[in-house]
């Protein structure tokens, strides 16, 4: 069973902090279909991602030279496309951290769970408009992994969501439904038989039950099961541990399984 220990602090936050810092960047060109040969050496790998020169990838006002840009691969089009920074950009830490992300090729850690960072994917018909992107939410992503754990209905619940990284780096459980899911914790069974619901249905269809409830005289201390489990047999009473009744105090040996 996962316990949250809290500490209290005095905490003292600048006035000042700044928010999600964003940066607006072009997207110039779609590597499966551009005609423009210096976007396509780009995008077949000839050039390498913010290098201090190279050939032009696109003709605009604000977005004239590939110094300034970086191939990166977008699941919503399946495929490796190219953002420009803005001409206008003057954040070089934001920068900086963007043309890292490039450098890998736009992806975020392989075990990264969450939701996709904002502004990084987009479809088809963005090619020639701006996105917004933080660079913050791409660092965090090659870092974030796993989940976060909360207990649920005076603990009898676990729920289980997957970690994404905000808009200003931050890693915690994702709040998107399909993101999370509930189950039983330790020392409770599903009286449905159901493992895990979604973050969409009612935790309360579980009908976590006590494995205490199964025989008097026992407390919550006294029982344990797995979690997840579906049936009141994962329950047990473990082995060396002290039990008391009429009769004195004694053990089991192992563990002692209910039966069905």
């Amino acid at each position: 069973m996962k316990k949250l220990l809290l500490f209290s602090c005095l905490l003292l936050i600048s006035l000042s902090a700044n928010g999600a810092t964003s940066v607006t960047l072009y997207v110039a060109a779609n590597c499966a279909t551009t005609s423009n040969s210096a976007a396509q050496g780009f995008c077949d790998g000839t050039y390498s991602a913010c290098s201090s020169s190279g050939p032009n990838v696109v003709a605009g006002t604000s977005y004239s030279s590939y110094i300034n840009c970086g191939r990166i691969y977008s699941e919503s089009l399946g495929r490796y496309a190219i953002l420009c920074f803005d001409a206008n950009t003057t954040d070089s830490t934001a920068s900086t951290k963007l043309c890292n992300w490039f450098a890998g090729d736009g992806g975020c850690n392989d075990n990264y769970l969450g939701t996709t960072p904002t502004g990084v994917s987009f479809m088809g018909s963005a090619i020639g408009k701006t996105v917004t992107v933080y660079p913050d939410q791409i660092e965090c992503c090659q870092t974030c992994t796993g989940y976060t754990y909360t207990t649920y209905l005076s603990g009898s619940v676990e729920r289980q969501q997957k970690n994404t990284c905000s808009t200003d780096g931050t890693c915690a459980g994702s709040t998107v439904a399909a993101y999370g899911s509930y189950y039983c914790d330790n020392g409770y069974y599903s009286a449905n038989g159901t493992a895990t619901v979604n973050n969409t249905s009612n935790p309360n269809n579980l009908q976590c039950t006590s494995c205490a409830n199964l025989q008097s005289g026992l407390t919550q201390d006294d029982v344990s099961s797995p979690q997840k489990s579906t049936s009141p047999t994962d329950c047990y009473i473990p082995s060396g541990h002290p039990l008391t009744d009429s009769l004195g105090t004694y053990e089991y040996t192992s563990n002692c399984n209910y039966s069905s």
